[in-house]
């Protein structure tokens, strides 16, 4: 128990406040809690408490008054921060604001003046101090446009303001502020003069000036030497003694807006308040309501959302932590618990750093004075209201005792002490006893405001216009007189001039006159919702979820998916303050909010935080497994991502699973798993009636899958839909995005100035809302769209803009796809050299990112910008990514770069047959006597045109290949069955035929002829030139069914590579070197210096290779390689095949003379299309 006030002035004064000091010493003091005396005229409730005059009849301050004017006063500075801490009602509020307005006063008597009594203390003071820089927050105060002071942004602001007025600059803050707005994108002249005060706007307007033209690719030293350059300027034309220091102006540019800066702020703020204390030796700052941060303002704190408890006031631990108290700062901070600081995982605040000060409850003897000071004369009817408020022997709360005065002084006569006994629930039958003796024109006022977190004259006015009750500025008067209602700093969503009723009285209305509190609430729902402001909106979801639970959710949830969907994590923690005072009735929409509150956090990179959320959610709930599953997803885990959002959809139930069914398709898309983001989307959009979303993410799913045709179409469904709703009814973030992708779907098809529309038009709808990476996309489209019309010029200058905020907003995967469209600007101007290191730095971005697609784009334009090899293995390495993730857009995109045409392998096929037939009548024969024309001769019985074994062999092969992926039982088989009719077959492979058909066995036994050799050339062409091991595998296997000798495989291998590599368009040099690495690779002597041979080429596998390589030195055309190759005797048709194949392949078309008298194979169409299809499977 508290004990009565014993100081030696004897404290008469009503509503006298007993301080229990904890830090200090431990004995019991005195402050008085503000008493006032009716101030109005005679007539029907008046009030005891009238907020305009409460401080002038504040009375008896004593020794907390005293302790806080020492703090001022005496040197050296406490290190302490001051916490006063008590139940709600017990006049914390009021006391800040007396300490505001009569204590903070400094004076060079205090030696003398510290002697008065406490009655003479302030006088004295007041005549002879001078008043010290004093701000004030309310954190209970209702978000109202800029003033929302739970944020840090806008709650240093507040401050920012109140400080301005006694000269206190804050220049740091001040740079870190405009810089922050300037990175995000916001609309600097608009904003800087609803932020800064009045005589500051101007040199804020100069330094957003000074930072915004900054050359956008001038980094570094440089930079910040030319910062420094305007910086001189403006503060010499400002008149400002103090300027920012160069080392935190370079900290603050190179920090990116969310959250780094702003977590920044706190510190800068600090650090100039630390500076300005040399000029004023005290500075003082009070906070007040700060359990307002966790949501415990109204209702039960148990219903709240605690996870983050420790994280919504790190702002202000940052703040107060980084404040050199000692030097004269002294922070005084009132809540109604003693702040878990000390347990905080950011900046915690040690026990040993606070002077905490329990604020507790007016004594029977104050109670009494009080009572009779507000007109109470009857000594009974005071017993009797000093009993009800009495909360304990001796300990009466000021808040009941005040109300009880206010129904006392209604009632009248009509009131007797007997209707104050025998009563259990003060706070209904209060709020029941106020209403019932209020007449009724105020009454109709009281229930009405009680809706309102907060009001003001305008608000009152609406509310009596629509219940039909008085609303005059008379009646306005009234009822702001009441002792339950309070003016609030910061204003309200209605304007300045704000007010509040005690949340005690308003949660007792609640249950005490349900009906005409649902009326209010649903006059200020339309009131609010009507208006386009976000605080308003705010308040509109509030009342919202007063009429219904999930109404009120609903609009929240629209809310917050607005504010993620356009990157405004200021508005995300504001409605994750909100949370705590809407009614959540139902576990699911619990979920709802706390999954994209966890989606807030993880927009930020605050992963564990997150994470933390899980403790209000049921471990199996549909929204824990998709919160696990965003977190999965931002760690890189896409398949654990893919699997938990599974895994919350089989738990989602009803109309909730729409929203599971919507995020498992984006992750599905993501990962290039169209079909079944297909099949998701496609049932999410047949389960709703509002399908734009919907064909906007299956038109997603369409262009990156290459159905550019289907996803033009599905996107122009969704903008028509979008387009035709009243245009405040559209949600102008899918409207921006849907043009976006319009744009993306014009680019595919070359459309460049649909494309520049498109953009153009999201740009403005971006802009509006301060969308800020919105507008770098939209700028890097334009440019992209700028390049594609040859306007390179302001193409460069639209993607320096795109990228200099992609990199304000540490977006750097943004930044890296800006940096990709520069290199195509520089491609456009032919500075190749430019292009490609613009485009690498772009792919170590990607991959740094980890994005599949953007790395296959970076991949295929390296491939553009080089040649030979070195092309080949970007693209490759791009086709790869794009056939894994199913981006067939990119074919659209990159035509020139994609899978060599099933067109080349038949040119391949072809001329290996020509070659083959060419080679045919003179197999065998010695150079000498070889005489070519155009006309094929003949050998013997065969036919004119025939081809050898050579070529049925091949087939055989190349339909192995694409049936079975390479069975050597399955070769061995086939080749037995056509080997009876097969012409000119090497009794090396009927040895191993013979072999297989006796024992099984599916490997030669030796074997050093080219037999293998000359029919692997289908394995090059069905495995992509990159895909070395795979084609490694594949030759030996294939080869070692009739030629098991090294060299036999070496050679082989060697050919395969060949005609894998031909069919890119590799040149025929490279070809050579990739022959000799082959055989390097196996261990295999090169044949470099083969010269031709009088008898002709051997059957041998080292003297056939020789001789190809030798004729591609010499002849880069097929046809005159072809030639050549028969003119060097000896195994013609063999020579000639390969080297038909291998350069036919090289082109995209082959006019070969001799090809009408080939008899050429009825199945090389279908041979062709299957080895290509086999090629392209390689990929994926």
């Amino acid at each position: 128990m508290l004990p009565r006030c014993r100081t030696k002035y004897g404290c008469k004064h009503p509503l006298a406040i007993s301080i229990r000091v904890f830090a200090g010493g431990s004995h019991a003091i005195c402050v008085c809690a503000g008493l006032t005396v009716p101030i109005f005229e005679e007539g029907p409730a008046k009030s005891v408490v009238a907020p305009d005059r409460s401080l002038d009849l504040f009375a008896n301050r004593f020794e907390l008054t005293r302790h806080v004017v020492s703090l001022i006063n005496e040197d050296p500075a406490t290190e302490r921060i001051l916490y006063l801490h008590g139940l709600g009602g017990n006049g914390k509020s009021l006391l800040l604001r007396h300490l505001e307005q009569r204590c903070c006063l400094r004076t060079d008597q205090w030696a003398t003046i510290r002697a008065a009594s406490d009655v003479e203390l302030l006088e004295r003071l007041t005549e002879h101090g001078r008043q010290v820089p004093v701000a004030r927050i309310d954190f209970g105060a209702r978000p109202a446009g800029e003033n929302r002071p739970q944020e840090a942004f806008s709650g240093l602001f507040m401050l920012k303001r109140q400080l301005a007025r006694y000269g206190i600059a804050t220049p740091r803050f001040d740079f870190a502020a405009i810089t922050y707005l300037h990175k995000l994108g916001f609309d600097i002249a608009h904003r800087v003069p609803e932020l800064f005060p009045r005589g500051e706007a101007s040199i804020a307007l100069d330094i957003a000036d000074a930072i915004m033209t900054l050359p956008v690719l001038r980094v570094g030293q440089q930079l910040f030497q030319l910062i420094n350059v305007r910086m001189d300027k403006v503060f010499t034309r400002g008149r400002m003694k103090r300027r920012v220091p160069q080392e935190d102006a370079e900290q603050i540019l190179a920090l990116v807006p969310e959250p780094d800066l702003l977590h920044e702020l706190p510190r800068l703020f600090a650090k100039d308040l630390n500076d300005a204390v040399a000029e004023h030796p005290r500075i003082v700052l009070l906070f007040d309501t700060h359990e307002a941060f966790f949501g415990e303002a109204i209702g039960d704190p148990d219903s709240l959302l605690h996870a983050d408890k420790l994280m919504r006031d790190e702002w202000l631990r940052c703040l107060l932590g980084h404040l050199d108290l000692g030097a004269g700062i002294i922070a005084v901070l009132a809540g109604r618990t003693r702040p878990p600081w000390s347990t905080a995982p950011v900046y915690p605040i040690s026990d040993r750093h606070l002077d905490l000060h329990l604020v507790g409850h007016l004594s029977t003897i104050d109670a009494h004075q009080y009572l009779s000071m507000a007109g109470i004369a009857d000594p009974p009817m005071r017993k009797a209201l000093v009993e009800y408020a009495s909360t304990a022997p001796d300990e009466v709360h000021p808040y009941f005792l005040g109300l009880c005065a206010d129904v006392a002084l209604a009632a009248g006569s009509r009131l007797s002490p007997a209707d104050f006994t025998g009563l259990v629930d003060k706070e209904r039958d209060l709020a029941h006893r106020l209403l019932q003796w209020t007449p009724a024109e105020a009454e109709y006022g009281i229930l009405a405001v009680s809706a309102c977190r907060a009001f003001t004259a305008e608000t009152f006015r609406h509310l009596g216009q629509e219940l039909d009750f008085p609303c005059d500025r008379s009646a306005f008067s009234r009822l702001t007189a009441f002792s339950f209602i309070a003016p609030l700093r910061g204003g309200t969503a209605g304007g300045t001039g704000a007010y509040t009723m005690h949340n005690i009285l308003r949660r007792s209305l609640q249950n005490v006159r349900p009906a005409e509190l649902r009326h209010a609430h649903e006059v200020l729902a339309r009131y609010y919702g009507e208006r386009e402001e976000f605080t308003a909106e705010m308040e509109a979801a509030y009342h919202l979820s007063h009429l219904g639970s999930t109404q009120g959710v609903a609009a929240w949830v629209v809310l917050m998916d607005r504010s993620l969907a356009t990157g405004r994590f200021d508005r995300c923690r504001a409605l994750a303050g909100l949370l705590g005072e809407l009614r959540i009735d139902r576990d699911e929409d619990r979920g709802r909010c706390l999954y994209r509150v966890a989606r807030a956090y993880l927009g930020l990179g605050h992963w564990d935080q997150a994470e933390a959320l899980l403790n209000d959610l049921p471990r199996r709930s549909a929204h824990a497994e998709l919160v696990r599953a965003e977190v999965a997803f931002c760690r890189g885990d896409f398949e654990q991502a893919e699997r938990l959002a599974q895994a919350a959809l089989t738990l989602a139930e009803g109309d909730a699973r729409q929203g599971f069914l919507f995020r498992l398709a984006e992750i599905e898309l993501y990962q290039g798993r169209f079909s079944d983001g297909r099949r998701h989307a496609t049932e999410g959009m047949r389960s709703t009636a509002d399908q734009a979303p919907w064909r906007k993410l299956l038109g997603e799913i369409e262009y990156f899958s290459g159905n550019v045709d289907r996803a033009n179409t599905l996107i122009n469904q969704a903008l028509h839909e979008v387009a035709a709703r009243p245009i405040q009814l559209r949600d102008q973030a899918l409207y921006a995005g849907l043009l976006q992708d319009a744009a993306l779907i014009a680019e595919a098809t070359g459309s460049w100035r649909t494309a520049l529309d498109s953009q153009n038009k999201a740009l403005t709808i971006r802009k509006a809302s301060e969308d800020a990476r919105g507008v770098a996309q939209s700028l890097h489209g334009i440019g992209k769209a700028q390049c594609g019309l040859g306007l390179l010029k302001e193409a460069a200058h639209s993607l320096a803009e795109a990228g200099r905020m992609a990199r304000d907003l540490g977006d750097g995967l943004l930044a890296a796809k800006v940096t990709h469209s520069e290199a195509d600007v520089h491609q456009a101007n032919r500075d190749h050299a430019s292009a490609r290191r613009l485009t690498e730095q772009a792919l170590s971005e990607f991959e740094h990112h980890g994005t599949p697609y953007d790395i296959a784009s970076a991949r295929l334009s390296l491939a553009r910008l080089t040649e030979g090899r070195e092309r080949i293995h970007h693209a490759d390495h791009g086709r790869r990514l794009a056939a894994q993730g199913g981006f067939g857009v990119l074919d659209q995109l990159f035509p020139d770069q994609g899978i060599p045409s099933a067109e080349r392998i038949l040119n391949g096929l072809i001329g290996f047959c020509c070659g083959d037939a060419l080679g045919v009548p003179w197999e065998g024969k010695p150079p000498q006597d070889i005489t070519l024309t155009d006309t094929l001769a003949t050998r013997g019985e065969w036919p004119t045109g025939s081809t050898s074994d050579d070529t049925e062999q091949l087939i055989l092969l190349a339909e192995n290949l694409i049936s079975t992926g390479g069975s050597e039982r399955a070769f061995l088989t086939a080749l037995a069955t056509a080997l009876p009719t097969m012409r000119g077959a090497g009794p090396t492979t009927r040895r191993a035929v013979a072999r297989f058909e006796a024992t099984g066995s599916l490997t030669a036994d030796g074997g050093g002829t080219n037999g293998a050799m000359m029919r692997v050339l289908p394995i090059g062409w069905a495995v992509p030139a990159t895909n070395v091991q795979h084609r490694h595998a594949l030759v030996e296997r294939m080869t070692k069914t009739t030629h098991a000798d090294a060299r036999a495989i070496a050679t082989a291998s060697a050919v395969a590579a060949m005609g894998s590599w031909a069919l890119e368009g590799c040149a025929a040099q490279d070809l050579i070197t990739i022959a000799a690495e082959e055989l390097d690779h196996f261990g295999i002597p090169s044949v470099e210096g083969w010269e031709p041979s009088p008898s002709g080429v051997s059957l041998d596998v080292m003297d056939t290779l020789g001789a190809v390589l030798h004729v591609l030195r010499l002849h880069e055309n097929p046809v005159g390689a072809m030639r050549y190759a028969v003119s060097l005797g000896g195994d013609t048709d063999t020579v000639a095949a390969i080297v038909g194949g291998i350069l036919s392949c090289r082109q995209d078309t082959v006019d070969i003379p001799w090809k009408p008298q080939v008899a050429l194979p009825t199945s090389l169409d279908t041979l062709a299309q299957g080895l290509r299809a086999t090629r392209q499977v390689m990929y994926a």
